[in-house]
């Protein structure tokens, strides 16, 4: 989870998960671990981890602030949303991370290259 975090590869903990700012990659360029088994699996993860957190936040804050003016609210609100924008990567990394857990001990783990894979990539 911690590689997630960091926004490299959850196997490997070498590649770089996303190509720019916020484009992921397909692969890592290191293991060669696919990222997303079929696209679109790690869009459920996605939204409950990062995009629901981010609604429950603005309204508490407009639940908190609404006897105060809307200057100060929305100030706060830009105060919170802009390191919320900020860390969007390492969020997602770290969703990702946790679908590549899912997957490694419930799932289908025949897209997980093996230690022997790693290896000789390694020599490569």
């Amino acid at each position: 989870m911690f590689r997630g975090l960091r926004r490299t590869c959850p196997h490997c903990g070498r590649g770089k998960i996303f190509a720019k700012w916020f484009t992921l990659h397909q692969r890592c360029t290191v293991c060669d671990l696919r990222f997303e088994q079929n696209p679109g699996d790690t869009w459920a993860l996605w939204v409950i981890g990062d995009r629901v957190f981010v609604g429950l936040l603005i309204i508490i804050v407009f639940i908190i602030f609404r006897s105060a003016s809307w200057t100060f609210g929305g100030l706060v609100l830009v105060g919170i949303l802009i390191p919320m924008v900020w860390t969007m990567p390492h969020r997602m990394g770290f969703c990702l991370a946790f679908d590549y857990l899912i997957r490694a001990y419930w799932g289908d783990a025949s897209e997980i290259p093996s230690p022997a894979d790693k290896t000789s990539l390694e020599q490569l």
